[in-house]
């Protein structure tokens, strides 16, 4: 139907697809990643992207982990209101295996973090259904390398992004942080992670989300 330009009937063919049928019967996924994809190719006259952002948002409801979460922080980041909780979609894609060590969601939320004043709300939110299991998930010593190894500079930023975060959610002197730091002070490359690190210490804001 599509590629004979029956766009309407393909629609709506494709919502059907999508929809909710009853509680014990939730969509598809993937339905409505097809329904997302419809939009992509076919956007709304005038500009008006509604329908693809609710099929976006709908799609990273029901699938935190999915890499279309980014595109949704990326949309709501850049509205003018604050009232979508953006950092939210970024802890709840790092609570998933896939996303552990991936460079590009830690950098995310580490700059929220060191802008808490407008996300302040939020962040406790999404860190009091945290507190308990992503220290021991994400911020264990034993995974910084030893002093004798040459980490790659993917792998410094990394945890560099990942000392941030922990220094706002747990405290400044946090043994995660302050194995971090040394790691940066022995490396001669200075990444961008190890960067955002040294200026969040230097800063030496005294109000964390540990305490």
């Amino acid at each position: 139907m599509e590629q004979r330009g029956d766009l309407d009937t393909a629609e709506d063919v494709l919502i059907r697809y999508a929809r909710h049928k009853d509680e014990d019967s939730p969509a598809w996924p993937n339905a409505v990643q097809l329904l997302y994809a419809f939009y992509e190719r076919h956007p709304q006259p005038g500009g008006n992207d509604h329908k693809r952002r609710e099929a976006l948002e709908r799609l990273c409801a029901l699938v935190p982990s999915h890499p279309l979460t980014l595109t949704l922080y990326r949309i709501w980041r850049d509205e003018e209101s604050n009232h979508q909780d953006c950092v939210g979609l970024l802890f709840g894609l790092l609570d998933y295996t896939a996303w552990r060590d991936i460079i590009r969601p830690w950098r995310l939320l580490a700059r929220n973090l060191a802008m808490a004043e407008s996300t302040a709300t939020h962040v406790m939110a999404a860190w009091s259904v945290r507190r308990d299991w992503w220290p021991a998930y994400h911020f264990t010593p034993a995974s910084l390398p030893h002093s004798s190894s040459t980490p790659s500079d993917d792998t410094l930023s990394l945890i560099g992004y990942k000392a941030c975060v922990s220094h706002y959610v747990l405290s400044p002197n946090n043994t995660y942080t302050q194995m971090a730091l040394a790691l940066a002070d022995r490396t001669v490359v200075k990444t961008k992670g190890m960067s955002l690190l040294k200026k969040v210490v230097q800063k030496a804001s005294t109000s964390h989300l540990g305490s």
